[in-house]
């Protein structure tokens, strides 16, 4: 799969797919919204927007994903979205069930397709197909726990140095994924790189992505205080009230619960923190997340 990638998104030609990516808070969502809607009048309803959101997959998620509301959801065609119950666990080839067949859809009849968000690992099976593998298992991923990213990163790259063009010590996640499948399960660089399993239907018309990835640049810190303010406008619009009804329904062990910021919030409905101390760990939380996507992004 070829990606192009673009200085900024008023230099898309508006053919096939436009994939804008980035971490947690950099305007993506908005940077899409603000494209379309200085397209001329009724232009914009040749555009598909697939949401690659792990939270906003789940129904209910609304406040704490920043999921898209009023004219914004209902100006424009979504797909990507309210999915999934709570009590259910979102992999990406569930979330590939759901959106591939629409975006077929909508390609074979011309129509342009931006795909928007913040879930790399998603992004990039839509974009480039699944690789092959079970997903890891949770005895072998423990046994690694004790292990720093730099032993973890040389037992991988152990199994083959190509690893470490594509993967860095301090992606943790990505560095025991592949463990996980180079180790355990016995797949070769070779397997994992160059066979995707992918939907023959899109394969066949689409094989050039156009890329716009925003908030690459500059130091992680300049998220800081915009995310805090983001957090803190979450709380205002009612997420806590949202977070204690659904935790009231599903309980605090349902998949969807554990998401980012809301496991945060967990705690706090328990008596256990304040409501500042709770919105310090959720923006922990979320640079944390910002440092990990900046990384997965870096490698496209």
């Amino acid at each position: 799969m070829k990606r192009n990638f673009l200085d900024k998104i008023e230099a898309w030609d508006q053919r096939g797919v436009l994939s804008v990516v980035g971490p947690t808070g950099c305007g993506k969502t908005s940077t899409v919204l603000n494209y379309l809607r200085s397209l001329p009048p009724g232009d914009s309803e040749r555009f598909l927007i697939v949401s690659v959101d792990s939270v906003a997959f789940y129904r209910g998620l609304d406040i704490g994903s920043a999921k898209v509301i009023g004219r914004d959801r209902l100006d424009f065609q979504w797909i990507g979205l309210d999915f999934l119950n709570l009590d259910e666990v979102a992999t990406s080839k569930q979330f590939l069930s759901v959106v591939q067949e629409p975006i077929l859809k909508h390609l074979l009849n011309d129509g342009p397709v931006i795909l928007v968000g913040g879930s790399g690992f998603y992004e990039r099976a839509l974009v480039e197909g699944v690789a092959p593998g079970e997903k890891s298992n949770e005895v072998y991923q423990r046994s690694l726990d004790d292990q720093s990213n730099e032993e973890l990163h040389a037992k991988l790259l152990s199994f083959d140095k190509r690893w470490g063009e594509k993967i860095y010590p301090n992606d943790r996640y990505r560095v025991t994924r592949y463990l996980d499948l180079v180790d355990r399960q016995g797949f070769s660089w070779d397997d994992l790189r160059n066979i995707k399993i992918r939907d023959p239907g899109l394969a066949k018309i689409w094989n050039e992505t156009s890329m716009l990835v925003l908030g690459g640049g500059g130091a992680r810190s300049i998220f800081r205080e915009p995310l805090k303010a983001r957090i803190e406008e979450m709380f205002e619009r009612g997420w806590l009230e949202e977070a204690k009804a659904l935790l009231s329904k599903w309980g605090p062990s349902a998949p969807g619960i554990q998401s980012m910021g809301y496991r945060e919030i967990v705690p706090h409905l328990n008596g256990e923190y304040d409501l500042t101390k709770t919105k310090e760990l959720i923006l922990s939380a979320h640079m944390a997340y910002v440092k990990r996507q900046r990384t997965w992004f870096k490698a496209l």
